[in-house]
């Protein structure tokens, strides 16, 4: 038997391989092969499709539910606002609230995230004149930046292997000068937030914090979520919250609701001026939100104990759209 078509056939199956691989890497403009397994992205490519990436809107009556758990009701109790700034609140972007007399103590702003820099940047700008930095791993926007305002590639825990993450602490030893000074830190990292605050030394140098909290209805990580409030609240108080009006809701029971993304800004207990407490969330003005007060319900009742063997049904969606068109991109 002849080997010459088993040989052609394999040779064809080769080039037909190297093909697909060249095409696949001209098609992600692949740059580099760094080790540990990443790819490096052209730069401009990515900074042009985070511009033009659609911003997902759920229906206001998306809700997702949960089981019932001890751990996620004191979660949910976490979120209650009981401090008020010293002097004025100011809305800033989206809605979210911030103490404007806070910026005369800090002498540094630091942006966790492009999206940080997007959503507030230009607003607190306008209540502050030193300096200020971005810091993000995957989205250079130094070019849209203005003057004063640095742009550093920093990438966060499972955003990259290699080089080891910074901690927040050392990162803000090296943002500012005076060591007296404090800094202002706005943080939107698309849920890696939560285990850079986790890990966090040194947040008793900042005088406010503005988080942006992702996806609060993963329960299996509602035990993480609960130690990252507790030891921000140990130096912080709660004094806004705002719900982002473009992702909907979660419940645990039918009298505790909570959005699934929100806006939560912390301030130093020694510059806040206590308040009763409560569990107002304002909704945020992206996504056609109008800021009006949401009626979402934190504080349960009674105990519920724990899911038998800790089998959370974290993404029990109760919502069905009929119409595809109910779930919009914008």
């Amino acid at each position: 038997m002849s080997t010459g078509p088993l040989r052609r056939a394999a040779l064809a199956g080769l080039l037909f391989t190297f093909g697909a691989l060249l095409a696949a890497a001209t098609q992600y403009h692949i740059k580099s092969w760094i080790p540990g397994g990443f790819f490096q992205m052209n730069k401009s490519t990515l900074v042009t499709e985070w511009k033009q990436a659609q911003k997902h809107k759920e229906p206001a009556n998306t809700t997702f539910r949960v089981s019932p758990s001890d751990t996620t009701a004191r979660l949910m109790s976490q979120f209650q606002v009981c401090g008020r700034c010293q002097g004025e609140t100011r809305q800033v972007g989206p809605g979210v609230g911030i103490c404007p007399g806070s910026f005369q103590w800090a002498g540094h702003l630091l942006f966790y995230g492009a999206g940080a820099w997007k959503d507030v940047g230009e607003d607190l700008l306008g209540h502050w004149s030193g300096p200020a930095s971005v810091h993000d791993c995957f989205v250079d926007i130094s070019s849209q930046l203005p003057a004063g305002v640095q742009f550093q590639q920093t990438c966060f825990y499972e955003q990259k292997v290699r080089p080891f993450p910074p901690d927040v602490g050392r990162l803000t030893e090296r943002a500012i000068k005076d060591k007296n000074a404090k800094v202002i830190g706005v943080f939107n990292l698309e849920s890696v937030e939560w285990q850079l605050l986790h890990e966090a030394s040194r947040l008793d140098a900042y005088q406010m914090l503005v988080i942006k909290f992702y996806w609060l209805e993963d329960q299996s990580k509602h035990l993480l979520y609960l130690q990252v409030l507790e030891k921000l609240l140990r130096t912080f108080v709660l004094i806004s919250t705002t719900a982002s009006a473009c992702h909907g809701r979660w419940q645990m029971a039918e009298n505790l609701v909570m959005p699934r993304v929100m806006w939560a800004t912390f301030l130093r207990k020694d510059a806040v001026q206590n308040a009763t407490c409560n569990t107002q969330i304002l909704m945020s003005r992206e996504c056609n939100g109008d800021s009006a007060m949401a009626n979402f319900k934190l504080l349960p009742g009674q105990g519920f104990g724990e899911p038998e063997d800790l089998i959370f049904d974290v993404f029990g969606q109760s919502y069905h759209p009929e119409d595809p068109k109910d779930v919009e991109y914008i």
